[in-house]
């Protein structure tokens, strides 16, 4: 709901060109209702109309991720920081991105960036902690996960780190698995046996 009301906001301002906003909506839906290629062809048209937009190249980024394309993705990202340097979403977009290429090291500048703006972004927390376990940067690691579990409703993201293969490095370290084990009433005992059903 979050991410809607932010892409309604960012929408609105496009309300001088009704054209390209009345494109980009129908973009936003078509995405929603998972038809991402007719939402690219929607957002091609905005931007042909808006092309000084950065939320317009980072809503067809998102997208183009979506379906696979992570190289174009991180195309339309850079071109929303060049139009608004300071577009967070963008920013955690790009480094997500270079994850899955993999280039760790540029991911981890991305994040960082993005990260300094919005220091409790959960998204950019965790994916700068699976950068850094792309670099087997130990400390790091530990350090952003044990920040991570302060959040409330973060434990997809330790579902992820339980299988991540970036952090199989630290597969034996007694503070990661502690960190990402299932925390007790959840499954597990403390102790980590199976819970009794009942």
């Amino acid at each position: 709901m979050e991410e809607v009301q932010r892409n309604t906001t960012r929408l609105e301002q496009l309300a001088q060109d009704s054209e390209a906003h009345r494109y980009a909506t129908h973009a936003l839906v078509l995405r929603m209702q998972k038809l991402p290629v007719q939402a690219i062809e929607k957002l091609d048209r905005a931007i042909a109309l808006c092309p000084s937009d950065s939320y317009l190249y980072w809503q067809r980024a998102y997208v183009l991720d979506e379906l696979g394309h992570t190289q174009r993705a991180i195309e339309d990202c850079d071109s929303s920081l060049r139009i608004d340097q300071d577009f967070v979403e963008a920013r955690l977009l790009k480094g997500y991105c270079l994850i899955k290429l993999p280039k760790f090291a540029e991911a981890s500048r991305e994040l960082e960036k993005a990260l300094h703006a919005r220091p409790d972004d959960t998204f950019g927390l965790y994916n700068l902690a699976v950068a850094y376990g792309g670099l087997r940067d130990k400390d790091r690691v530990l350090n952003l996960l044990t920040r991570l579990r302060a959040y409330p409703q973060v434990e997809i993201f330790f579902e992820d780190a339980r299988r991540c293969s970036l952090f199989a490095f630290l597969s034996e370290d007694l503070q990661f698995r502690e960190l990402v084990a299932t925390r007790p009433g959840e499954g597990e005992s403390p102790q980590g046996g199976e819970r009794d059903a009942g």
